[in-house]
Order: C-alpha cells, then structure tokens, then sequence
C-alpha cells in the first residue's frame, strides 16, 4: 500500500515508511509533526527509511545552500546549463535541510528507536530508524 502520510496520517499500520528528498521541503513545524505521523503508523519491528539533503552540524542554511551549488555544478555535468538554473532556483526557494543531529532529534522527539544505519554522500543522507 502507498500513501500520502502529510494527508492521511490513520493510513498504517506499515512495516516501513520510505521518504526520498522530500521532507527537506518543509519547515520544522510540519518536520516534528510527519514525524509522529510516521510514528503513529508504524507497527512494532518497522523501518522508517530517509534520504535527504543535510547540512553539516553548526552549518547555517546560506553556507548549505553555497556548499549544495558547488557540489550541483562540479558533480552533476550531465545536465544542461538551464537545468543547472533550475535546479539551483528550486533549492534556494525550496530547501530548507537539517542536520544529522536535527534529523535524529526529530526522530527521537517522535518516538522512533535510535538510527540504525546511515550512509552520507556530499549534501545527501541516509537515515534509518526502527520502531520497538
């Protein structure tokens, strides 16, 4: 089963809740309560898996955002100049990351079990969190 868990939260029980590159879009209001939301319906034994942008501990969004436009157009030459531009529009308007530390406090807050795996790539995390 899929669902949208910002709409409908009673949608669980679910074994795992998977989120690629969207909560970074939200503020930190919206972030707490996803959380719980994902939460709520996760049985016991289940898996919240996160991928995400993040930013570097003590690091303030305009540095992120700085540090995320060099890592775009040094590593992601495959795209065309206007996509480039796009691409770095929508992440200056939209982004909003947390840190590793926000991340697992947002997770804990929620009362979801500590990370068990994580894996960081540049600007890019992967988080996963167990339910007991």
């Amino acid at each position: 089963m899929n669902a949208d868990l910002t709409l409908d939260p009673s949608s669980g029980p679910a074994d795992v809740v998977f989120s690629a590159f969207a909560i970074h879009h939200l503020d930190i209001a919206s972030k707490a309560a996803l959380f719980r939301s994902i939460r709520a319906c996760l049985r016991p034994g289940g898996l919240f898996l996160l991928i995400d942008v993040v930013r570097e501990e003590g690091e303030d969004r305009a540095t992120f955002l700085d540090r995320f436009e060099g890592e775009i157009r040094n590593r992601w030459g495959a795209l065309a100049g206007r996509d480039i531009v796009e691409i770095l529009d929508h992440i200056r308007t939209c982004d909003f990351p947390e840190t590793d530390s926000g991340i697992r406090a947002l997770a804990r807050d929620a009362g979801l079990g500590e990370c068990r795996d994580t894996e960081r790539h540049g600007c890019h995390q992967v988080w996963c969190f167990g339910v007991d």
